[in-house]
């Protein structure tokens, strides 16, 4: 009931691909992405529940205004299975 959770590239500077799979990601319970700064302040956040394609991706383009530095990413499959992932976002 595992989900795995990949951040590519990782350090990135532009765009950061993020991709949900495992035996969990095949259930359809609804997957959401949150991306948090080091201050566990949210400063991204998706649904993928709509998506039937397996495995799930997401495209994360930061804003402008997001600094430089380490975010860690988080991977959950309703209340029961999440994963997170460090990446390192730089300008």
């Amino acid at each position: 009931n595992e989900i795995k959770l990949s951040c590519s590239p990782n350090p990135f500077n532009s765009s950061c691909k993020i991709t949900i799979d495992g035996v969990g990601a095949y259930r359809d319970a609804p997957l959401q992405i949150e991306i948090y700064d080091l201050r566990g302040n949210i400063v991204w956040q998706t649904n993928l529940s709509d998506s039937k394609e397996r495995p799930q991706q997401s495209l994360w383009r930061p804003d402008k205004n997001i600094a430089s530095g380490i975010y860690f990413v988080r991977a959950a499959m309703g209340n029961e299975h999440t994963k997170m992932k460090r990446i390192i976002y730089l300008k």
